[in-house]
């Protein structure tokens, strides 16, 4: 949060008031005073049809007034959240799913790019050239931008993938679990003739890295999805070694001073931004 307020940095997250995306959002509130969290930009990107009680938002919309939207309702299914108040941006995919989770994870990342390629026409009308058709892969980067992963589930694959394919860097936070620790091991594990690999060896050396690792997290995970889902997985994973030059990872211990948190994050986004 330090590192946001001092460079103006804009916090992107899923906005459900739960998880990481919830200790953002009560972050924002509870690290920053009244004064800094005008000015703080955070932006909250999530699946429309997981978020509860959506219905309050169409019919604000449709009347042009405020929702009076409450946190504390809870929905039966899991997969349906509400928002954290903190963030005061919302903006949210609606592909026609209806409690399909993490649909939001793509645009997020293509929003991510061309915030941070966008030039302001003006500064009276910062905007007034948003839609901006040079705004292509190999446009240089007005502003840094980074992803940071902290544990996470298989559709973090899909972002990290897609975080690379577009020339973000990704930060993992190690030792923090579930997906972010299968791609640390999965990149430490690589063999250096990787990227000599034809698409088929890419795939059988992936899936006989995950019949052989010890992380019970992508064994579970291969033993609950459908074969399609999992080729797509194995695709994701391809990108994200195609490309690991643009992915670092960082251990933040409980015992860590928060100034060596910082010091790494700033070190790993240079790192990303700078390979060697």
């Amino acid at each position: 949060m330090k590192i946001a307020t001092q460079t103006n940095s804009w916090l992107v997250a899923k906005g459900s008031n739960l998880g990481i995306s919830q200790i953002v959002g009560d972050t924002i509130s509870d690290g920053l005073s009244y004064t800094n969290r005008k000015h703080m930009v955070g932006v909250s990107i999530c699946t429309y049809g997981c978020v509860n009680n959506n219905n309050l938002l169409e019919r604000c919309s449709t009347e042009r007034r405020i929702a009076n939207y409450q946190t504390h309702l809870i929905h039966t299914n899991q997969n349906v959240k509400t928002f954290n108040p903190n963030f005061n941006h919302f903006l949210m995919v609606d592909n026609g799913t209806t409690y399909l989770p993490d649909q939001e994870y793509a645009f997020r990342i293509k929003f991510l790019d061309a915030v941070s390629k966008y030039t302001p026409s003006s500064k009276n009308d910062p905007f007034s050239n948003i839609d901006q058709s040079d705004n292509s892969e190999s446009s240089p980067r007005i502003a840094p931008v980074s992803n940071i992963v902290v544990g996470g589930n298989l559709s973090v694959f899909d972002a990290v993938s897609c975080s690379v394919i577009s020339q973000i860097p990704c930060i993992l936070v190690q030792n923090s679990g579930n997906a972010a620790d299968f791609i640390i091991d999965l990149i430490t594990s690589a063999p250096s003739r990787f990227a000599l690999y034809n698409d088929k060896q890419k795939k059988n050396y992936i899936e006989k890295f995950i019949l052989m690792s010890g992380n019970s997290f992508l064994k579970n995970v291969k033993n609950s999805i459908t074969k399609a889902k999992f080729e797509d997985f194995k695709e994701d994973a391809i990108e994200i070694l195609n490309a690991k030059h643009l992915i670092r990872w960082i251990e933040i211990s409980p015992g860590s001073l928060a100034r060596d948190a910082e010091d790494s994050i700033m070190d790993s986004i240079f790192a990303c931004e700078n390979p060697v």
